[in-house]
């Protein structure tokens, strides 16, 4: 579905979504440059469903909408047919939500000048398999994720970040198994399903001992990465710090802008 509005129109991005919600099989949005305004969801679900309606969706482009704003919603890691992402252009602001990491069939993740992105990139996107991720012009922090290349750093990651638990975990695809004791205490770590096929060498995966004693490996789904942009132009803030890591040799077809 692609929309278009009269010149000089003004129309907040909730509603539009609110007009469409019956559109349930939609996979495919094109909303870019229409002068959409206003933040990607709303505190009242009831009233303002958003993206949630649209289960099947494959590809989302909100770009060139100045007027949206406000954080990028973390509830979006719902949306598990989701393969391509656009956000570029737009005013949205806050970090990137590691529960994206749930979005097992994204492919392309576009913010090219989104100055309101800020904090440091989410290691828990380690398990994506990306092939592009653009995120220019931001705020962002820190350095590369040594997480992205290193299957048993993104498996301390996980352990340690805060995914949604119990019931929001299924539609995620995610179930928890416990890892081995750590001073005599078991951590839950949630583990992707399906994730077994996401590598592409025995060198990529970290073997994890399920609770019936089988062994499933968490995999690096960033292996497929091609299109690595995270340039920031001389005005801009912020900034990634660094160098690039030396173990990010694996990416053997990556083209990098940092």
């Amino acid at each position: 579905l692609c929309v278009t509005v009269k010149n000089n129109a003004s129309l907040s991005i909730l509603d539009v979504l609110a007009a469409i919600q019956n559109l349930t099989q939609l996979q495919s949005l094109v909303l870019s440059g229409i002068g959409l305004s206003g933040p990607l969801y709303s505190s009242n679900a009831t009233a303002s469903p958003g993206l949630n309606t649209f289960q099947e969706l494959q590809h989302l482009d909100i770009s060139h909408n100045p007027g949206i704003n406000g954080t990028i919603p973390s509830s979006w890691y719902s949306l598990a047919a989701l393969q391509v992402l656009n956000i570029s252009h737009t005013s949205v602001s806050g970090s990137l939500p590691a529960s994206y990491a749930a979005l097992q069939q994204l492919r392309e993740f576009r913010a090219a000048n989104c100055s309101g992105i800020s904090g440091p990139l989410p290691p828990t996107w380690g398990l994506l398999k990306l092939e592009v991720l653009q995120v220019t012009n931001s705020a962002l922090t820190g350095a590369l994720p040594a997480e992205w290349v290193d299957a048993a750093v993104l498996r301390q990651a996980v352990q340690v970040a805060q995914l949604p638990s119990g019931s929001m975990m299924r539609p995620m695809g995610l179930r928890p198994v416990m890892r081995e004791p750590l001073a005599s205490i078991d951590v839950p770590l949630p583990v992707f399903s399906g994730m077994a096929q996401t590598a592409d060498s025995a060198t990529a995966t970290v073997a994890q001992h399920t609770d019936d004693g089988s062994v499933e490996p968490l995999a690096l789904g960033m292996l497929r990465l091609r299109v690595l942009d995270l340039s920031v132009a001389v005005h801009a803030k912020g900034g990634l710090s660094g160098t690039l890591p030396a173990s990010y040799a694996v990416l053997e077809q990556l083209q990098v802008r940092v």
